[in-house]
């Protein structure tokens, strides 16, 4: 059993911090965990201001004693490390909660025995990476809040109408806080997980002692809810509530303490107006595992009205405090042979295991309860605490995207980076808290995500890791599938669920209160956006002509929306992403693949996706994707040509480098496209074929067989598709070479549209 102290101290030895050994601060940037020998999986966003300076960064394993090096880092093929680095040059906090939910989260790191000394420029540059939208921005004042109090500072410019924003930043002047002045106004603030008011109130509660840092530019980012006290006011109840926290931490004895429900369900009719409703949000990371102190980071309340429930809780007796921090933690000091509880070893993955909402999730982290200038004295085990905590699946964030799913499993933004476990094997990694929502005041922080565990398998893919890849895949390695559902395989078969989460998350709306989500982003009876959008939105560059070449493609200029996280456009069509489900609501044609086009207006949520005819008109601002659904197992190659495009193109399989081969009762789905001007005509052609057709690989090939097709397909008009052999012009397309499989008979079929 997974909750019992010897598979628990197990696991625990496979768990890791991961550390930057050039800050001030030891504390942990994220987590990460073994899936071999001197590999270990983590988020990529969290390595991004280390990714050419690696020798700065340790990988501790608490539990196993063991302190690691980092010899090399694979991030995975669909983060988007340009988006990721230009996003924290234009001012995203590394540890803002968007930055952790971005889209294939996800990295690889090669560990190493030898923890090797860095040198001062090394760090140097690491803080200039973390720095970088101060230093490419021209600063309008800095110094110290040890010299210059907040108060006087947010005065000065509010005396002088500045516009910009006010950077509260580390000893090393790293930013860790914003605050957004318009004519020397406090419009909004930016703290970890807190947004406006709550913000600025839980900067004075931390007595943030760093350096400032003032930049002059426009905002281009503002939450739709702005603050609309004056700065005095706004400081004024700051500092009342500051002197109102030091009584309730005093009345609570909160040092060091835990708090945990002392009733299965919170009676929120005990409570008054307003206490019900932050209480209700506070409920539900009342674990006992949580320090008091640190529970402002799961959720969207300052420390002051946190400790202020806390105290209502406690006198209704709804509440108790643990001063321990809970049960559900082995001390490995406490059992008589702790190494054999704490092996380091790689985890079991669930590649084929099956997830639906509600289904118990467990997540297996280490806190550290010390923090100390020597960073060697964390490694002490008797140190770590290992926390076991459970709370409910709930399902995809996106239809057709099985790969980000929510949970509720309240855990601390170190954690991220760890495992998440059902029935044993690992089925996804922890990615971060969901932003909360500044449009509504009583905010929910405690949801999560997590990426489905195949994402390993990819990451290894785009590295060559071949031999890891088949040993993660094994029985021994792998969870084997399951075998109850509703799918059957074969007649006569045990059905069979399909492995990750294929359901979308159904979500009470804190606006409305309906379970109204098509998507958990929004409600649809209310429009609540219950995942905002994103913070940070890079400025749009004078001149970037060969960004303006590269984007006009599919459908005109044609950019990723629901497919990319954070709305930035995909840089071009030639690369988009694929992902494999179970045919549904498609009509088998006889062929033995279907290719559709569909469309869907953004005027209207939630997205209703209707498939378009052939030489369809397309408008402007239409979100558009490809399906292709298979009624026969065949090799599927895509190729794509453009009114801007001298060539046609092989957009799927990118490079031969992803399985083509698309089973009978599958369907592939594109990201989703954006139509924007200007206009043309750009069409989309589907190859099938029962064989690999190598001779695809050569571009020499693709361009005169895709005009070869098309013609035929002329003659054909208002067919699904045509079978041809490519015989004449694989023999002809380029003199005298010839190609394996050209006798092949392929099945083609186009879809066309005019905008």
């Amino acid at each position: 059993m997974i909750d019992s102290p010897a598979s628990l101290g197990a696991l625990a030895g496979a768990i890791a911090l991961v550390y930057d050994r050039s800050a001030i601060v030891c504390d942990p940037i994220c987590s990460a965990w073994l899936i071999d020998d001197h590999k270990a999986a983590t988020i990529a966003s969290a390595l991004m201001p280390f990714a050419d300076q690696l020798t700065t960064l340790k990988v501790s394993f608490p539990k196993a004693g063991k302190d690691c090096g980092v010899a090399a880092v694979q991030f995975h093929p669909r983060f988007d490390r340009r988006l990721a680095l230009q996003l924290m040059q234009h001012g995203a906090l590394l540890d803002a909660p968007e930055a952790a939910l971005r889209k294939f989260n996800f990295a690889i790191l090669t560990l190493s025995d030898d923890l090797k000394e860095f040198t001062a420029a090394e760090s140097s540059s690491v803080t200039r990476i973390l720095r970088s939208p101060l230093s490419k921005s021209e600063e309008g004042f800095s110094g110290s809040l040890k010299q210059i109090e907040l108060p006087l500072i947010l005065q000065t410019i509010n005396n002088a109408r500045q516009e910009g924003i006010l950077y509260v930043c580390d000893d090393l002047g790293r930013p860790i806080a914003q605050i957004f002045c318009q004519a020397g106004k406090i419009v909004s603030a930016r703290y970890k997980n807190l947004i406006n008011e709550v913000a600025v109130y839980q900067i004075v509660a931390k007595r943030l002692s760093g350096k400032f840092v003032f930049v002059h530019h426009t905002v281009n980012w503002l939450p739709p809810k702005l603050i609309t006290q004056s700065p005095d006011m706004l400081l004024i109840e700051a500092h009342r509530r500051l002197d109102e926290l030091e009584k309730l931490k005093n009345q609570l004895r909160a040092v060091n303490a835990y708090f945990v429900r002392g009733k299965t369900d919170l009676d929120a009719q005990l409570l008054e107006g307003a206490f019900a409703h932050q209480a209700a949000n506070l409920w539900r990371v009342l674990d006992g595992m949580t320090a008091a102190e640190e529970l402002w980071l799961l959720v969207g309340m300052d420390d002051y009205s946190i400790f202020k429930v806390l105290q209502e809780l406690q006198a209704k007796e709804l509440i108790r405090r643990v001063q321990d921090g809970g049960t559900r933690q082995i001390k490995l000091s406490k059992l008589a042979q702790p190494q054999p509880y704490a092996r380091w070893a790689p985890l079991s993955l669930g590649l084929q295991t099956p997830l639906f909402p509600n289904d118990e999730l467990t997540a297996i982290g280490i806190d550290i309860d010390t923090v100390a200038a020597d960073a060697t004295a964390i490694m002490d085990p008797a140190a770590a605490k290992t926390r076991l905590k459970t709370g409910p699946l709930l399902g995809a964030i996106d239809p057709y995207d099985a790969w980000h799913i929510l949970h509720a499993i309240p855990l601390l933004p170190c954690a991220s980076g760890i495992p998440i476990f059902k029935d044993g094997f690992v089925v996804g990694m922890h990615c971060g808290v969901i932003p909360s929502s500044p449009e509504f005041d009583n905010t929910t922080g405690t949801l999560q995500q997590m990426l489905w565990i195949e994402s390993i398998i990819e990451c290894l893919k785009a590295g060559g890791e071949v031999e890891l890849m088949r040993k993660l895949t094994t029985t021994e390695m792998s969870a084997p599938p399951a075998v109850s559902g509703e799918m059957p395989a074969q007649p006569g078969e045990p059905p069979v669920y399909p492995p990750g989460c294929n359901e979308i998350a159904m979500l009470k709306c804190p606006s409305c209160g309906e379970n109204t989500f098509d998507s958990a982003r929004f409600c649809k009876k209310c429009q609540f956006k219950f995942i905002p959008e994103t913070v940070y939105k890079p400025p749009k560059p004078l001149a970037k002509m060969a960004v303006a070449i590269c984007l006009i493609f599919l459908l005109g200029t044609i950019a990723t929306f629901a497919g990319e996280w954070l709305g930035i456009p995909r840089p071009s069509f030639q690369s988009p992403q694929f992902t494999v489900e179970d045919t549904r609501s498609v009509t088998a044609s006889g062929a033995p693949v279907k290719l559709t086009m569909l469309a869907a207006n953004p005027d209207h949520l939630p997205l209703v996706w209707l498939p378009k005819k052939p030489d369809s008109t397309l408008s402007n601002h239409q979100f558009i994707q490809i399906q292709v659904a298979a009624f026969k197992s065949s090799y599927v190659y895509l190729i794509y040509k453009g009114r801007w495009s001298k060539s046609a193109a092989l957009i799927f399989p990118e490079n031969f480098a992803d399985n083509n081969f698309l089973s009978a009762g599958k369907t592939m789905h594109s990201t989703v496209f954006k139509v924007e001007p200007p206009s043309g005509r750009e069409t989309v052609m589907v190859v099938a074929s029962a064989q690999p057709v190598e001779w695809l690989k050569d571009q020499e090939y693709v361009d005169p067989f895709f005009g070869y097709a098309m013609q035929a397909l002329s003659k054909e008009k208002g067919a699904a598709g045509l079978s041809l052999s490519a015989v004449p012009i694989v023999r002809n397309a380029a003199g005298k070479r010839s190609a394996a499989n050209s006798d092949s008979l392929l099945f083609v079929s186009s879809v066309s549209a005019m905008h």
